[in-house]
């Protein structure tokens, strides 16, 4: 996620690229990585380390901080111009773990990435720090902060608004009902979801994924992760969900060829527009 003219990530493995460019094994960082946006970095190969901000997360900060800096596609960093919160605990009994502590469920890690320090942020509008929230989907409205997240492996259902603008009133909400899956209201996992400013309340769409359902009967054994496990979302319909009325909308898609693309999961997505803001392109870059 991008803040402060620096992309941050956090958890998930890593090949680390040394500085005589031999490259590792994966291995976990439990650290929070930032690329200076305003620097130049190159881009034909791996990011080396040189580049990259090293900075050290305080694992006592909150119980389940630890869990989430070493997760794979757990939860969301969730950014304001000067900060970052820290979202998912990063484990779950779903999945062999264990759930958040109860005193996490109102309560976020917060890094401002002005000052460099961290703290803790108190969120108002309910416990719905849930589970890890493995594989869901999240944007952000880049003016005002504002927060997306929805779906993932836990079934927790519901849109997640989260609200940071001011640091010292955050809150958030679940602005959807819970609800079957269907195409009015979908429910997915390692999909991709993309806020668009359209219209006159703004709106997000979201991409792929796989069907959670399918998924979660899955989740034991030794090939509960197996890829060809996935029941893979069709692509030719996307959803649109209309911020100002809180509601869902399927879309068909069209195709330049014969034949849609087969199902997509765990990529990245971005927007570019035009100047004149007349069209905007989703560009997808390395599904599964």
């Amino acid at each position: 996620t991008i803040s402060n003219d620096h992309v941050f990530f956090m958890s998930g493995s890593y090949k680390i690229v040394g500085p005589d460019g031999n490259v590792s094994e994966w291995r976990h960082e439990k650290s929070l990585f930032a690329l200076d946006l305003t620097k130049p970095f190159p881009v034909e190969d791996l990011i080396s380390t040189d580049v990259l901000q090293n900075i050290s997360v305080p694992l006592g900060l909150m119980p389940d901080i630890e869990d989430q800096t070493a997760a794979s596609w757990s939860g969301a960093l969730f950014p304001t111009n000067e900060s970052l919160y820290i979202y998912g605990s990063g484990s779950s009994s779903l999945f062999g773990g264990t759930d958040p502590a109860s005193a996490t469920l109102n309560t976020l890690a917060r890094y401002d990435s002005t000052k460099e320090q961290w703290s803790s942020a108190l969120v108002a509008g309910g416990d719905l720090n849930h589970d890890a929230r493995l594989w869901g989907q999240v944007a952000t409205d880049p003016v005002d902060g504002t927060s997306f997240f929805t779906g993932g492996a836990n079934n927790v259902r519901g849109m997640l608004v989260f609200h940071a603008a001011d640091p010292t009133q955050v809150s958030w909400t679940n602005s959807t009902q819970v609800g079957d899956i269907s195409d009015s209201n979908p429910h997915v996992i390692a999909g991709g979801m993309v806020f668009l400013p359209v219209g006159t309340s703004d709106a997000l769409l979201l991409l792929g994924g796989a069907n959670p359902t399918t998924f979660a009967n899955q989740t034991s054994g030794p090939n509960r992760l197996a890829k060809n496990k996935w029941n893979m979302m069709p692509m030719d319909v996307v959803h649109i969900y209309d911020i100002e009325s809180n509601k869902w909308f399927p879309v068909s898609t069209t195709s330049s060829g014969p034949n849609f693309p087969s199902g997509r999961a765990q990529f990245c997505l971005a927007v570019s527009r035009a100047p004149d803001d007349s069209s905007f392109q989703v560009t997808m870059f390395h599904p599964l």
